[in-house]
Parts: structure tokens; C-alpha cells; sequence
């Protein structure tokens, strides 16, 4: 593997009720200390990373994006 790379791996992109949905990898879930019931968060920056972060036990009220 390339230095200073820990890990990499693929995961295959699902339709479920419209919306798009991934697997979370168990890599990921380990890195991130993640379990059911917390949320990751996704902030896009304009050069173009997106930065993937993580929630413990969900604080939100809802996840629905759609405008109420």
C-alpha cells in the first residue's frame, strides 16, 4: 500500500426508496468509533474534499433533509 495510507476499500453504491445508500465498511465503522444509532455527517469544501465525520447517539430531531 502507498505510505501513509492505513487502509482503503470499495464499497458498491444501493437504491433503496429513491435515496442512495452505501454500506458502512468495517474499517470505517472501527476508525470512526461508530455504531448503530450514531450519525455521520458529510461537510463538502469548495476545493472539493469532502469531510466525513461522526455523532455519537443521534442528538437530531430528524435526519429528513426536505424543507418542512
Amino acid at each position: 500500500m502507498t505510505p501513509g495510507i492505513d487502509w482503503s476499500t470499495a464499497v458498491a453504491i444501493e437504491q433503496r426508496d429513491g435515496r442512495l445508500w452505501v454500506p458502512l465498511p468495517p474499517q470505517l465503522a472501527r476508525q470512526l468509533a461508530v455504531g448503530e444509532g450514531d450519525v455521520l455527517c458529510y461537510t463538502a469544501f469548495e476545493n472539493g474534499t469532502v469531510e466525513v465525520w461522526s455523532v455519537r447517539k443521534n442528538p437530531y430531531e430528524t435526519l429528513d433533509l426536505r424543507p418542512r
